[in-house]
């Protein structure tokens, strides 16, 4: 897999379906790459599944355009992003916590 570290994206092509950016490389164990992005609620149910697996991570809040005269965790979305090396596992947990 390819990564861009602009967009923190895997790519199996080599260049970014984000950004274009043809200067990706071999992805690393230790990069960090996008897993999802949750709004308030799955934000916390995910944040305690991957705690609970032990899978390292890091999460930032973005707040939705409409919201900028109104900030507040209605409008708050996560972005969470876990090492290459765990991503896999990662996703799994994302697809078995999160379901609705």
């Amino acid at each position: 897999m390819y990564y861009c570290e602009n967009c923190k994206l895997l790519s199996d092509s080599n260049i970014c379906p984000l950004c274009e950016s043809k200067n990706l490389r071999n992805a690393k164990d230790e990069d960090l790459c996008f897993l999802t992005e949750k709004g308030t609620v799955y934000s916390g149910v995910l944040k305690g599944a991957l705690i609970n697996e032990s899978i390292p991570y890091s999460a930032h809040s973005v707040l939705s355009s409409c919201s900028a005269g109104n900030p507040g965790p209605i409008f708050e979305t996560h972005r969470f992003f876990v090492p290459y090396a765990f991503l896999s596992r990662a996703k799994e947990i994302e697809e078995n916590a999160c379901r609705t």
